[in-house]
């Protein structure tokens, strides 16, 4: 099942270098993150595990389409002489989020139980996207990632 997160992300960054955003790449940002959160709420609530696996490909997609966008305005919005540096620790703050991440639902998983764990994460990505929406708007007013900010 673990699989189905990775074969989402594959078909999506194959479909992701064919595509050129030209418009509405915040709210896409936004929306994608909440598309993860969905499917990962999807994924906890399910039963069936068909239903289980496409919600799981889904969070694959998700998490692609995200991932591709913070990189490419990352690199976009740095200005030269601190890419590098930016780059760098932008790479941390990635690494180190998953293995808090991972960390935070092993510790609810035991706490509390392994759906409600999952719920929690699902729910808290629609938490976290809706907090960083309002706190930084002009992220979601950003049109394009094929030019300069």
């Amino acid at each position: 099942m673990r699989s189905a997160i990775a074969i989402g992300s594959l078909a999506t960054g194959l479909a992701l270098t064919q595509v050129n955003m030209k418009r509405s790449v915040g709210k896409i940002l936004y929306i994608s993150v909440l598309v993860f959160g969905a499917a990962t709420i999807l994924f906890g609530l399910s039963t069936v595990f068909w239903l289980s696996m496409v919600a799981m490909v889904i969070v694959g997609l998700g998490d692609m389409v995200s991932v591709y966008i913070r990189i490419t305005l990352v690199q976009i919005a740095t200005p030269d002489e601190m890419r590098g540096r930016v780059s760098a620790v932008n790479s941390v703050f990635t690494g180190a989020s998953n293995e808090i991440g991972e960390f935070r639902a092993g510790m609810m998983a035991n706490a509390i139980g392994a759906i409600p764990a999952v719920l929690f994460g699902g729910i808290g990505c629609f938490f976290i996207a809706g907090l960083c929406w309002a706190a930084f708007p002009e992220l979601g007013r950003v049109q394009r990632i094929d030019r300069e900010l």
